[in-house]
């Protein structure tokens, strides 16, 4: 309910206690007629009681006017009131490990699932076509933000993996080794991947169990709920401003390269 339906709810009230205290005089004075018929006594009293209700009303009705004046300047002052617009939720590039320059103007924010199919699909297909023509060439910063689906019960824990390779500096090989075998995707796989691409495995398994990592992964999804993620992949392309992109197109699902190159056209020739 908004303020102005509110305010109507409460004058509504007030008419309606208005009614109820007239109804009750009433009552009361033909309670008062009725034992009247009797004793001299009893009728001086209803009498009384009833001037007495009535001078109490006459006030009330005086106190409801001046509230009616107020709800009716309130209503005025709300509906004169600007409208502030809609404000964007801004997407935000994180901390994860990134492809492409930091002097890079673009960036394509991916939020992935490591069991989602077309998330791979995009990683194995698109990918590196993006490399070679966009983030290779200083233009665009690719990054992950993780967004494991409640339904894939080793996605967070792929992320979390991917996340730890990244603290030893090999993100990147570590999310393409999943990427490329997601049936397997579970301990099992971490570990042997570990092994080929030389992680530290005893600060690899602290870093799997550390809550912080947790936490990490939350922090993503409470961002991706936030500016409008509902599956993956999801990716936001934008100008990179400070930590986050702005002017932001949205892309769903396994898009071709010919998408996001339409995008970083699209934000050249608006001078983004």
């Amino acid at each position: 309910m908004n303020k102005q339906e509110s305010l109507k709810v409460s004058m509504n009230f007030i008419n309606m206690c208005q009614r109820i205290l007239v109804a009750s005089v009433v009552v009361l004075f033909l309670s008062g007629c009725t034992q009247a018929t009797n004793e001299e006594k009893q009728v001086q009293k209803a009498t009384w009681v009833t001037e007495e209700v009535l001078q109490q009303l006459v006030e009330l009705k005086a106190e409801v006017q001046g509230i009616k004046k107020q709800v009716v300047s309130l209503n005025q002052k709300l509906s004169q009131k600007p409208r502030l617009p809609k404000q964007k939720a801004i997407v935000e590039l994180g901390t994860n490990a990134f492809m492409g320059d930091d002097s890079a103007e673009y960036a394509i924010v991916e939020f992935m699932d490591y069991q989602c199919p077309f998330c791979a699909r995009f990683a194995i297909n698109t990918l590196p076509e993006i490399k070679e023509k966009l983030i290779d060439t200083g233009k665009v910063k690719f990054l992950i933000r993780d967004y494991p689906l409640e339904f894939h019960s080793e996605a967070r824990s792929a992320a979390i993996a991917t996340n730890c390779a990244g603290r030893q500096e090999h993100y990147w090989a570590m999310h393409d080794a999943l990427v490329t075998n997601m049936s397997s995707i579970g301990n099992d796989l971490y570990f042997k991947v570990a092994k080929e691409i030389g992680l530290n495995l005893e600060g690899f398994e602290s870093c799997l169990k550390d809550p912080k990592q947790n936490a990490i992964i939350d922090e993503h999804i409470a961002h991706g709920n936030k500016v409008g993620v509902s599956g993956t992949p999801k990716f936001y392309v934008g100008k990179i401003v400070d930590n986050h992109i702005e002017n932001v197109i949205p892309l769903s699902g396994a898009q071709s390269y010919g998408a996001f190159a339409a995008a970083i056209a699209k934000l050249d020739k608006s001078g983004s």
